[in-house]
């Protein structure tokens, strides 16, 4: 949960890497998939702004993996919110 404006979720891209499903104030906005060939750590996955600076709510949870993946992994190393 954060209050401000906007959010950037900040993760791992990899081969172990899987699809999130990313959820917003309890309402489905997006699907990320953070396979990739390379790792990258801290890579931004998702950004949301123009939110009101109110309470928000922010969760993701595991999809379907990446066909190409070797696992399914999901790392949020951070959240960046914007006031």
């Amino acid at each position: 949960m954060f209050t401000g404006t906007g959010v950037s979720w900040i993760g791992f891209q990899g081969p172990q890497a899987g699809i999130a499903r990313v959820f917003l104030d309890g309402t489905q906005v997006a699907q990320v998939d953070t396979y990739a060939p390379a790792e990258q750590l801290q890579a931004v996955l998702f950004t949301s702004s123009g939110l009101t600076a109110d309470l928000h709510f922010f969760s993701d949870d595991r999809g379907d993996g990446h066909p190409a993946a070797t696992e399914a992994f999901i790392v949020v190393d951070a959240f960046d919110v914007t006031p």
